[in-house]
């Protein structure tokens, strides 16, 4: 009878102590399925839901944790962090093409692959494993990563200086994307822009015009106004470049009127101040160097500023005003130091937040521990209780039988 009891006791203890252990976060899955919802459309949330899921090998099933490793990278591309050092996808890429159940996770765990190697300036295996998720979602009809992919191959091969090579990928991505049946009108006309750069490095301006002007007649087609400001605010450095003043002018005003962020404004009365500077008009040039001046407080991008700081001064200097020259000079330098310091310090960023994550694996292990400490002593005392009651119950017995045996 003691055994008995003994025996449900320690099955009670296993089943108690296994529940506790083997999920510290039971939210995990659905946090990770909402990742996947929304990281198209909104990554910056799908990032912060990443994060919140603090011991995904726990937490999620195997394969779950595979897909999490692909959707960490996913976002942290998406949102431009860094992710040379997210080498554990390369599990998850292998765990789904052993599998080859899934040819669109295999196909994504291959892409961001790529993405990892090519931080690390493994260009070849970049551009291997980007071929590879090619292959795999031209399987699934995926023309949404097959038009990445293409692009970024694109991207790849520019960044090496293969112009005519990049070109023939933007070119491929923009046919993808161009399907009637899907609407692609933004990623459509950003290929366009790449294709039209790809022209200009390749001497071959009329086509980079032409390329320019459909990419700003898809933006317009999409009724897309963000994208057509910035397509017209291209074709606007394009002509300035080529010296065309007057219709660099047009576009660029184009583009301004367009605009709806007033954190852009310096940049644009910049660009108005270098056009009129060329077509000869000093008064609208002083006027537009002026407000840009005025205006620089609007903006936070430290390299428009670091533009516009040397601009203001190699101005003072041409006007004869020396001080103020030399201020802007100053604070040119200042910038570019303190742009210097912050790239040192994102790399710390990183590590702290990786010593953040660890010390909250750590107090959930404690908590865990804590918790399975309590159960144990819960449960021995259980069984003690039990076992002082079984005691007590065969003493009993045994008393009551030698009592009937006397009678």
């Amino acid at each position: 009878m003691i055994m008995k009891h003994y025996i449900q006791f320690w099955i009670l203890f296993f089943v108690l102590s296994g529940i506790s252990a083997c999920n510290p976060q039971p939210e995990a899955n659905s946090l990770l399925t909402h990742a996947q919802k929304v990281i198209e459309d909104h990554p910056d949330s799908a990032m912060q839901l990443i994060d919140s899921i603090f011991y995904p090998e726990k937490s999620l099933s195997h394969k779950r944790y595979m897909e999490f490793l692909v959707t960490q990278v996913q976002a942290k591309h998406k949102t431009y962090r860094p992710v040379a050092e997210d080498t554990l996808i390369f599990v998850a890429r292998d765990y789904f093409e052993k599998k080859n159940k899934d040819p669109d996770q295999t196909a994504l765990a291959y892409f961001y692959s790529g993405c990892v190697y090519r931080e690390q300036q493994h260009n070849n295996q970049a551009m291997q494993h980007y071929k590879k998720a090619e292959q795999l979602a031209s399987q699934t009809d995926n023309a949404k990563l097959m038009g990445l992919t293409e692009y970024n191959m694109g991207d790849l091969l520019a960044e090496q200086g293969y112009h005519r090579q990049a070109l023939a990928h933007y070119s491929q991505a923009s046919d993808i994307y161009a399907h009637p049946s899907r609407d692609f009108h933004e990623k459509q006309a950003h290929c366009f822009g790449a294709m039209g750069r790809m022209f200009a490095l390749l001497g071959q301006p009329d086509s980079a015009f032409i390329c320019f002007q459909k990419g700003l007649e898809t933006a317009e087609n999409a009724q897309d106004k963000k994208l057509h400001s910035l397509l017209a605010q291209n074709l606007s450095v394009m002509y300035n470049e080529t010296g065309e003043y007057e219709k660099s002018e047009i576009y660029l005003r184009q583009s301004y009127m367009l605009n709806w962020d007033s954190t852009k404004l310096p940049r644009y009365y910049l660009n108005f101040a270098g056009v009129y500077s060329g077509m000869n008009l000093p008064d609208s040039a002083t006027y537009y160097a002026d407000k840009m001046e005025e205006s620089l407080s609007l903006t936070d991008d430290d390299t428009f500023k670091l533009t516009a700081y040397n601009f203001l001064s190699n101005r003072k200097r041409a006007l004869g005003n020396y001080l103020e020259a030399l201020h802007y000079k100053d604070e040119c330098e200042r910038l570019l130091m303190d742009m210097i310091y912050e790239s040192r310090t994102k790399s710390v960023y990183e590590i702290q937040q990786k010593y953040n994550f660890e010390q909250q694996q750590k107090k959930y292990y404690m908590d865990l521990w804590s918790r399975q400490r309590w159960i144990s002593a819960l449960l021995a005392a259980i069984m003690t209780g039990g076992t002082l009651f079984t005691w007590y119950w065969l003493r009993q017995r045994n008393k009551h039988t030698e009592v009937e045996r006397k009678i």
